[in-house]
């Protein structure tokens, strides 16, 4: 359903067909994409969101009504290596259904790295129906490279210019430096950029975007500035799932999302997504996931709190198309301790003894050369099951006053 400016709400329905071939003997892609829009009630966001713009030009205020019967993409590439780059064809067609003629679109590109850095060179011809039954072409020129810093910042920071040359006037060229902060948690671009064809003292735009990758969501901001207008924007973004367990808040949801479950394993970040970290509950949400593919979660173990312990630092998820998948996690909670062993006799536990928290699910710890056993998920006191062979003993234990160092407890316990 939808509804342009003026106009009753419509409904309608469309179809998509795709096609794709890789050849990996001679590195060359294919793609192909046919979208029949089956009804003259269907119409895309950006279609309706163009019919409620107030520009005031008239020129072009006519295809506001348009509407398309189909729309054909095909996309070619070829690699040829690293030092001879990659090359790109690309060309689409959309035929409208209310008017005869169509709007055509076709691309050239080839990139290449030079010396660590990255160079393309790019051309595009729009030809767009224009009132009388012509056709308005046009033809843009840009040619765009990018340089790493790292060397010389010691992180990572990269340098780029852009030109970009249409066949209506308007060369423009840029300039900017980008990079990243706080273990990836923070995006900041600083640009310059310059209009050839501008009024004097008016060609020249600074530009200052920031992002910053957070717990619970995405923060950004931007300012611009030139002679003649200055501009400041900010935004903000995140995701919600509801779950089971209450609601999970995240950075914002996209494709296929597994929503990440460690209880009581708070503030550990989740490898590969940066800014995400686990919540009060020990839940998060990471997107972006392979459909029918294996991905792989992981939780950075050197972030556990003192008091947590996972079983695995990995899980691994196989989504569906647009689902919301659980990754689980088996913690224990509570206080970790290297305990030493004796019996009452004062001899030691045999290497290979199995120790268990009473009261508590989960695998045994073993005793080594040492007598010593390392426990995680301590209650302040409890009492511990030893068994070797045929025989066992139990320990009753109370945590010390203060922790050793990275809190783990040292302590002995008696075997009775």
């Amino acid at each position: 359903h939808s509804q342009r400016q003026g106009e009753a709400v419509q409904q309608g329905a469309s179809w998509r067909l795709r096609y794709s071939n890789q050849l990996t003997a001679t590195g060359t892609n294919f793609f192909l994409t046919r979208w029949q829009y089956a009804s003259q009630g269907y119409n895309t966001l950006s279609d309706v969101l163009d019919s409620y713009r107030h520009d005031g030009n008239r020129l072009w205020s006519w295809r506001d009504n348009l509407q398309p019967s189909s729309r054909t993409t095909l996309m070619l590439s070829q690699s040829w290596g690293r030092h001879l780059g990659n090359l790109s064809l690309t060309g689409s067609r959309t035929d409208w259904r209310n008017r005869p003629g169509h709007d055509d679109s076709y691309g050239l590109s080839w990139g290449t790295s030079i010396g660590g850095g990255s160079l393309s060179l790019n051309w595009n011809q729009n030809r767009t129906l224009w009132r009388n039954g012509a056709h308005r072409k046009e033809n843009i020129t840009s040619l765009w490279f990018s340089m790493p810093l790292s060397r010389w910042t010691g992180n990572n920071v990269s340098a780029s210019w852009q030109m970009t040359s249409p066949s209506h006037g308007g060369q423009t060229q840029q300039v900017g430096v980008n990079g990243e902060a706080f273990s990836q948690q923070l995006d900041w671009e600083v640009r310059q950029s310059y209009r050839a064809d501008a009024p004097p003292g008016g060609g020249n735009n600074s530009a200052l975007h920031l992002a910053w990758n957070g717990d619970y969501g995405l923060l950004g901001g931007d300012y611009s500035y030139s002679r003649a207008m200055r501009q400041m924007g900010a935004n903000i973004a995140g995701g919600i799932v509801i779950h089971h367990h209450g609601v999970t808040l995240g950075q914002p949801l996209q494709g296929s999302v597994a929503l990440v479950e460690a209880p009581g394993a708070s503030g550990v970040p989740v490898g590969g997504w940066p800014g995400v970290k686990t919540d009060f509950r020990g839940d998060t949400t990471v997107g972006n996931l392979s459909v029918y593919q294996e991905n792989t979660v992981s939780l950075d173990p050197s972030r556990l709190p003192d008091d947590a312990e996972v079983t695995q630092t990995d899980v691994r998820v196989v989504p569906t198309e647009g689902a919301v998948v659980e990754a689980k996690f088996h913690t224990h909670i509570g206080a970790r301790a290297l305990m030493t062993l004796k019996r009452e006799d004062g001899s030691a536990i045999p290497f290979g003894a199995q120790v268990t928290v009473n009261g508590q699910d989960g695998s045994a710890a073993l005793v080594d050369t040492d007598s010593q056993v390392y426990l995680t998920g301590l209650a302040d006191k409890g009492e511990l099951t030893v068994k070797w062979g045929a025989q066992q003993c139990r320990v009753n234990y109370q945590l010390p006053a203060h922790k050793g160092i990275a809190g783990l407890y040292q302590m002995s316990g008696l075997c009775r």
